[in-house]
């Protein structure tokens, strides 16, 4: 990445999160479909002994970690690039 990249980089970084928690709370199909992942992880808990409940808590968690890391780099790779294009054209 060049040093433009970079900067890029750090200026949309910060609004990631803020971009992402609007977008939870006023997007209708995403909230069902948390609401339905939400009964059916719970379901699903309650058919495991403690042991195994255990477990797929902490594959889930492996799971949002590895998912919010891939979708914060192509979130960002989507904003350097469209801004790099902008750049490129002259519109910017």
């Amino acid at each position: 990445m060049n040093s433009f990249q970079d900067n890029l980089k750090t200026a949309f970084s910060a609004q990631i999160d803020t971009l992402v928690m609007e977008n939870k709370q006023t997007h209708p199909a995403y909230r069902q479909l948390e609401r339905d992942y939400s009964r059916l992880f719970e379901t699903v808990r309650g058919q495991l002994d403690k042991k195994h409940r255990r477990m797929m808590l902490r594959m889930e968690a492996k799971r949002n970690e590895i998912d919010g890391i891939e979708k914060d780099w192509i979130y960002l790779q989507g904003m350097i690039d469209c801004v790099t294009l902008l750049k490129t054209i002259k519109l910017l």
